[in-house]
């Protein structure tokens, strides 16, 4: 017997122990989806740019990516490509996502919803959010405040949801790859990444400016598994 395709509504919240007020994303997101891939949703939807490694925790396994040197560096860990949402969430609702080991971004994730569908595959939806998401390499908590304080032209009130979608799609998730698998060979030199978030700061200012009514449903942006693929590749 098959076994029914589910929907996760899921709340996101970066450091809600730290941050106020909140950063924080709600994604629709197909049960069939690995961790893998809802790492590269999750980047995609803040506004990240996969220069570091990360690591999921449901407090009672970890999952990261056991690629190449990885593979053999960690004995008690499970590999992020063969874990699916569904499964994870059987054993708990809430899920400890860590990005970049350096500056330690801490996101708790949420069970909102779960529903059944009618269709099967990967993809996934960005349904709401607010403020933008830290620099890279900001160090963290504390640099980011800093940073606040003295940085005028960073805008942490700006999220684009619209962007936000749009930002799930394949090119936006593949190009996040090689940057992810370089960082497993050697430090990643993000200051390339730096300067694409104050591109894409301008650029959400002068969307948000034309874009302020409902977007039509007609077009949503819903991503494909063949969009990211699912292999040891990623």
């Amino acid at each position: 017997m098959a076994t029914q395709p589910l929907l996760f509504t899921l709340h996101i919240q970066l450091e809600p122990l730290q941050l106020d007020p909140p950063i924080w994303r709600r994604i629709r997101v197909s049960g069939d989806c690995t961790l893998r891939k809802l790492h590269h949703f999750i980047q995609a939807a803040f506004g990240w740019h996969s220069c570091h490694l990360h690591e999921f925790s449901n407090g009672v396994n970890c999952y990261m990516p056991l690629d190449a040197e990885l593979m053999y560096q960690y004995d008690d860990v499970l590999d992020d490509r063969k874990t699916k949402l569904r499964r994870v969430f059987k054993e708990a609702d809430r899920l400890r996502y860590l990005y970049d080991f350096g500056d330690n971004w801490q996101h708790v994730i949420a069970v909102e919803n779960i529903e059944p569908c009618n269709f099967t595959g990967t993809w996934c939806e960005v349904l709401d959010g607010a403020r933008a998401c830290p620099p890279e390499d900001v160090g963290g908590v504390p640099g980011y405040l800093e940073f606040l304080a003295s940085d005028g032209s960073f805008d942490p009130e700006l999220f684009d949801r619209r962007r936000s979608t749009h930002l799930c799609s394949g090119s936006a998730i593949t190009s996040g790859v090689k940057d992810y698998r370089m960082q497993s060979r050697r430090p990643f030199n993000c200051s390339a990444a730096h300067q694409q978030q104050a591109t894409e700061q301008t650029d959400q200012r002068a969307t948000t400016e034309q874009q302020d009514k409902p977007c039509d449903h007609r077009h949503r942006s819903l991503v494909s598994a063949a969009a990211i693929g699912d292999t040891g590749k990623t």
